[in-house]
């Protein structure tokens, strides 16, 4: 167990390094472009910081009283109420601003489910990506639940339901904090999750994203809930729900399998080393009948889905391999490659196409040099997955575009200010929004760096589902941190297991002192 612990300790904290390298280069380059009103506002949160610590100097009886009365106002529920209140208001302001139209995937998907037709120069697109009909089928079945709206009514419907989606998982990542960690580290850490994704505005791209941030929060918070009741018969219970929460994960974003096998891997590790924190042979029973609904389940609902959705048929023998997206994964800076995409969807045969991946594969891997050059193209690739606190905003080829974009007085309000053009469309122009982001983002680096002390079974866990997330968006396509949405709950509970340690470093040092 020790050995093992060390031994992913050491890939997770490179990693993590890495990426923390990446995300303080990139702060200067965003700080250049900043504008003015920003420096402004940085300006009065120094001179605010200077007068608080000439109260803190020279005002100590002051002092305390502000700081007691700070305590007792957010340890107090009505604060955490209005907070909540304050965010889901801001959500929903977002929506209406901020909700339109772009030209990647999430918008092919609900054009086709709004109007049965593609909207795009490639009719077999969910035949070479079927991977995406199943949020095509619920958003067709969320269509005709909603009366068949018009389209952009029914986007600001659909964005509202993303909105639930997104708080939902922010909820439950504050309750598994709240679990391992002290209620002021959980409060922190859900601080921290609203920053840094519940309240930017990407629940106004209904795509899998945001669905993958709620499973994956949703999948750790059964599995902690069924060890801690260890009950067969609610073992076989949860056992089902976690089986369907695999099964959606799988049918929507195959990459959540790394939580499985995190579980699996957690589950032998204390079967070979006989320890018994839980109950092995119930969680085991647990896991088999997850798994047996996993595959049981993911044969029905493929045939279902690609065969009898009731929308467009889907000829998997035109589906991309994932060799494909392994050739992507190792060339440039790891991301989509379009000419890959065209080259491949062009050969007919599924094993021909198969076996031109593999082929490419291996002239890229000759052409980064070898085993070195690949190493050093990996710390490439590591950066530009993981460093970029905005999780690539505007980064897609026109990411975002919102209705009404010539509405002068929209046009004023301060979310499209700070996350649009002028035009109403979002770029990677928006060194406002990223400096805020990225500093945050550092700070979270720093706090997840920090879990490598943490020796807990449940940080363990996090850390191998961190290291698998990771391997697989170096080896798969990847480029943009875009793709850690998905992952973003385990790399928060990391974080509020490095603040937990920072906490009780402090303490002890002026425990020390005291004493």
């Amino acid at each position: 167990m020790k050995i093992t612990k060390t031994f992913i300790n050491i890939i997770f904290s490179v990693l993590i390094t890495i990426s923390l390298v990446g995300a303080i280069a990139l702060l200067p380059e965003n700080i250049n472009g900043v504008s003015l009103s920003f420096v402004k506002a940085v300006n009065f949160l120094i001179l605010l910081l200077v007068l608080l610590l000439i109260l803190r100097h020279f005002f100590h009886n002051a002092w305390q009283k502000s700081v007691n009365f700070c305590k007792a106002i957010f340890s107090h529920k009505i604060t955490w109420v209005v907070i909540i209140a304050l965010v889901l208001l801001w959500q929903l302001v977002c929506v209406f601003l901020l909700s339109g139209t772009s030209t990647w995937d999430w918008m092919f998907l609900v054009q086709r489910a709004t109007t049965a037709k593609l909207g795009w120069p490639w009719p077999n697109y969910l035949s070479v990506n079927p991977n995406n009909t199943m949020l095509l089928k619920l958003e067709s079945i969320y269509f005709h639940l909603l009366g068949r709206p018009s389209f952009e009514h029914f986007m600001y419907s659909l964005n509202i339901a993303n909105v639930a989606i997104v708080d939902f998982g922010t909820y439950l990542i504050w309750k598994l904090a709240k679990k391992f960690t002290s209620p002021l580290v959980a409060k922190l850490t859900f601080v921290l999750t609203l920053v840094l994704f519940t309240c930017v505005p990407f629940f106004v791209i209904p795509y899998s994203d945001t669905l993958s941030f709620f499973l994956t929060a949703a999948i750790l918070y059964t599995v902690v809930r069924a060890i801690d009741f260890q009950q067969k018969k609610q073992f076989y219970l949860f056992g089902l729900l976690l089986g369907f929460e695999l099964l959606l994960s799988y049918l929507l974003k195959p990459s959540l399998m790394v939580l499985l096998i995190a579980v699996l891997f957690v589950l032998v590790l204390l079967i070979l080393t006989r320890n018994g924190q839980i109950k092995l042979k119930s969680a085991g029973i647990m896991l088999a009948i997850s798994i047996a609904f996993l595959g049981i389940g993911s044969v029905l609902m493929k045939e279902y889905l690609y065969h009898h959705n009731g929308i467009v048929k889907v000829d998997t023998r035109q589906a991309l391999p994932m060799s494909h997206f392994a050739a992507m994964g190792i060339t440039g800076d790891g991301d989509y490659n379009v000419t890959d995409m065209f080259n491949s969807a062009n050969i007919k045969d599924p094993e021909a196409r198969n076996k031109a991946s593999l082929r490419l594969i291996k002239e890229r891997f000759i052409n980064q040099g070898g085993i070195l050059g690949y190493e050093k193209f990996l710390i490439h690739k590591q950066i530009k997955n993981s460093a970029d606190g905005s999780m690539a905003w505007g980064h897609e080829v026109y990411y975002l575009k919102a209705f009404h974009p010539n509405n002068e007085q929209l046009e004023k309000t301060f979310p499209r200010r700070y996350f649009l053009e002028k035009n109403g469309i979002a770029t990677e122009g928006k060194f406002d929004f990223r400096t805020v982001q990225q500093i945050f983002w550092i700070i979270a680096l720093v706090l997840i760096l920090g879990s490598i002390f943490d020796q807990s079974l449940w940080g363990l866990f996090l850390k191998f589902s961190a290291v698998g997330f990771f391997a697989f968006l170096l080896i798969f396509e990847g480029g943009r941190t875009r793709y850690l949405i998905q992952f973003l709950p385990v790399l928060f509970l990391l974080a509020s297991l490095g603040m937990q340690r920072g906490i009780n470093y402090v303490a002890q040092i002026r425990r020390n002192k005291q004493g």
